[in-house]
């Protein structure tokens, strides 16, 4: 009989592996939509995550925010587009079933490009970064559902927003 006991008080306080995919979306100031995948054990793991918003940024030439390149100033038409990719990947915990933390590091990359008058692509070199990234956020389990929200920033006045929602399994 005790032994009986003992097996279903330590069945009580044991967790097992747990994984989770998610939607993610980092929502402001760039919009980027991806996937995080997340996987524990006794509450404790790792997640990765990628975002983007999967345009191609190609340009011709290069020039500073002022419009200066190396052959003079731009005439820009007033178009221009971004590019946004950030992959990272980290340590993922549950200390409860219900709430849970996840902090990583990896690589963030934005592109800005202006359209110039001859109808050619101009990346903006001062705005457009490749930095090495930091997330962090939370998770808040609600079975089956699980929410993050968190940021992603490269420590260099660029930060993003994301927001993830998904199933845990």
């Amino acid at each position: 009989m005790n032994a009986l006991r003992q097996r279903s008080s330590n069945a009580r306080y044991s967790k097992s592996f747990k994984f989770a995919i998610l939607a993610d979306a980092g929502i402001f100031p760039t919009p980027s939509y991806g996937a995080m995948a997340v996987v524990t054990w006794n509450g404790f793991g790792a997640y990765v995550n990628y975002r983007s918003n999967f345009r191609k940024n190609e340009y011709s030439y290069t020039c500073t925010s002022d419009g200066v390149t190396e052959y003079g100033s731009i005439w820009a038409t007033g178009n221009s587009r971004e590019s946004r990719t950030a992959a990272t990947a980290g340590l993922a915990v549950f200390p409860s079933h219900r709430f849970g933390f996840y902090a990583g590091v990896g690589l963030t990359s934005y592109r800005l490009c202006w359209e110039d008058a001859s109808r050619e692509w101009v990346n903006v070199e001062d705005k457009s970064f490749k930095n090495l990234a930091v997330d962090a956020g939370f998770f808040v389990n609600v079975k089956p559902l699980i929410l993050s929200l968190g940021v992603n920033t490269d420590f260099f006045g660029h930060a993003d927003l994301q927001l993830g929602v998904g199933i845990s399994f």
